[in-house]
């Protein structure tokens, strides 16, 4: 409990003051787990009684979304939500209460301070009786495995894996409840930062770091690997040098000359410092610029093909396929979003 209890007060406070927030009995349950998910997730109950009471909420930060459920049923409740292969990844956070949670072959009782981790495929059905609060966070899995390649050198076909129903304390993540705290408190604020899209984008890459040195995996060990070290000058004096020249025509022998050092060298201290190669490093600042700029509402009119241009593409439908590959989104889709066309 200790390490949610915070978070409990927050979204009790909070999340009720949203203008989403459904409230009512058995009937409006079912309807609003049914939005919520596409479908996907049906509710029950022993009893339909419409004196029983359900609440429900929810906010988004990007392509992640935040739910919040409060339930006070004295008969037994149950949730069965169909899971596809790599559909998205579901923390289950219960704020009061506990409930069972049965995948597979597999079952486990969640209690109040726990983080049910539903990472695999498969239908997932939860039970409870009497009270129940708890907070989802859902996000796709492959935004987890694009920055698994983008951030810390994997290769694409290394996705991240998940086993069925982990289970974890709230405590020993106690980064990423406070940053899903941060969130719900900004969200009932009535002018929320985390919804402008130039906060939102990378509020969300810092809650994917976060998930992923904060949650099991099988990637864990090279997430939360030694980073700390700083890079050598060659490997800094060449970063410095993709800066300044993102729309330039690069190459490994030009950081080689401009540091000093061999080509061999700075693509080896490319790979031990920054995990993924010179040419990866120059592809991620020119995208990053990129969203940036597309983000931008100070910058006036301005095209995807302008900025492609920008930041040394020559070919826009290529920009667009790399940048979609990065953020999971088009970059005709984020100029829309920052309402500039």
């Amino acid at each position: 409990m200790a390490g949610t209890a915070a978070l409990s007060n927050v979204c009790a406070q909070g999340l009720p003051l949203l203008r989403n927030t459904r409230r009512g009995g058995w009937q409006t349950a079912q309807e609003h787990l049914r939005t919520l998910t596409n479908g996907r997730c049906r509710f029950f109950a022993d009893s339909k009684d419409e004196n029983s009471f359900y609440s429900g909420a929810s906010l988004r930060l990007d392509h992640t979304s935040l739910q919040y459920f409060h339930y006070d049923w004295p008969q037994e409740c149950r949730t069965r939500t169909e899971r596809s292969a790599q559909q998205d990844l579901a923390l289950y956070i219960p704020l009061a209460g506990s409930f069972s949670a049965q995948q597979r072959m597999r079952t486990v009782e969640v209690q109040t301070g726990d983080i049910l981790i539903v990472g695999s495929a498969g239908e997932i059905q939860r039970t409870w009786q009497g009270r129940s609060e708890l907070i989802n966070v859902v996000l796709p899995l492959e935004s987890l495995n694009r920055l698994l390649v983008m951030e810390y050198g994997l290769d694409t076909d290394q996705e991240i894996q998940f086993q069925p129903l982990t289970l974890m304390k709230a405590e020993q993540a106690p980064t990423l409840i406070k940053f899903v705290e941060s969130i719900v408190r900004d969200a009932a604020t009535g002018a929320p930062i985390f919804s402008d899209p130039l906060v939102a984008a990378p509020a969300q890459s810092t809650l994917l770091h976060i998930l992923l040195r904060s949650l099991p995996h099988n990637h864990s060990d090279h997430v939360n690997g030694d980073r700390s070290a700083v890079a050598p000058y060659y490997v800094r004096r060449a970063e410095s040098h993709l800066i300044g020249h993102l729309a330039d025509d690069v190459t490994i022998e030009d950081l080689a000359r401009v540091a000093g050092v061999s080509p061999r060298t700075i693509y080896y201290g490319f790979k031990q410092y920054r995990h993924m190669t010179p040419m990866k490093v120059l592809k991620r600042m020119r995208l990053n610029k990129a969203r940036s700029d597309l983000l931008g509402s100070s910058m006036g009119p301005r095209t995807v093909s302008e900025i492609a241009s920008r930041y040394g593409y020559c070919n826009a439908s290529q920009f667009s396929r790399d940048y979609k590959s990065l953020f999971g989104e088009s970059p005709q889709l984020t100029l829309r979003r920052a309402g500039t066309c």
